[in-house]
């Protein structure tokens, strides 16, 4: 039969109190040595006191990389400045107008005639309450007629400037004249540094004379383009 008297049960170990005091001590003193290497060592050097050289930053690498990020403006074709420029004139945008005209101003014709004699030149400014403004101008002669032409600024534009839907015109070109008529285009002589780009409506039926063609006379100017003439090409006689 087994003893079961308490003298022949285990004891648990207890560990001696200085071994707890001498871990406790070498706790602190490591943790003081950590703060004050911390506090002690100058910014910019390791450990052993040692200079750690500086990353130096690529300024010019950034701005590379920034340049590549961000996405550099369109550049506008003729025709998608053009576009534009149509859209303001349908919608009489005075603004979008002004904005677009060039400094000299823009020379209205009332045929694919530019005479620069009698022609009309609005300047920028001029687009502000332009289609509110009841003074009469004279905006040049009729073709064939050589009658002058005078009337309000929006009494022009309805009949000599936007007289159709251009925006839905299918035929648009660029530097080129479509329709046959007698009228004399001198626009690449008084224009030399634009591109020409027209709208034009063909006739309702074959050999008819109710064409129209809306021709923009625009610069490039930088990445921009400006409008310096608008024509409108109609049959004269």
């Amino acid at each position: 039969m087994a003893n079961n008297s308490p003298e022949n049960e285990k004891q648990p170990m207890r560990i001696p109190g200085w071994v707890l005091i001498a871990v406790a001590v070498g706790m602190i003193i490591v943790i003081g040595m950590g703060f004050y290497l911390a506090i002690s060592t100058p910014q910019g050097t390791d450990i052993d006191g040692n200079e750690i050289p500086e990353v130096e930053l690529d300024d010019e690498a950034a701005e590379e990389e920034d340049s590549e990020t961000t996405e550099a403006p369109k550049e506008l074709t003729a025709l998608e400045a053009a576009a534009e420029i149509v859209a303001a004139i349908a919608d009489k945008d005075e603004a979008a107008l002004e904005a677009a005209a060039s400094e000299a101003g823009v020379r209205f014709s009332p045929s694919a005639f530019v005479d620069i004699s009698s022609d009309l030149v609005v300047a920028p400014n001029e687009f502000q309450g332009f289609f509110d403004d009841s003074a009469l101008f004279i905006w040049g002669a009729r073709a064939g007629s050589g009658e002058p032409i005078s009337s309000t600024n929006r009494e022009y534009w309805d009949e000599f400037v936007y007289p159709e839907n251009f925006l839905g015109a299918r035929l648009v070109g660029e530097n080129t004249r479509q329709a046959l008529s007698s009228t004399i285009d001198n626009s690449a002589t008084i224009y030399p540094d634009a591109t020409i780009v027209e709208y034009y409506f063909p006739p309702s039926e074959e050999g008819g004379l109710d064409w129209a063609g809306l021709r923009l006379a625009i610069e490039q100017d930088g990445s921009d383009w400006i409008l310096v003439g608008v024509m409108m090409d109609l049959w004269g006689p």
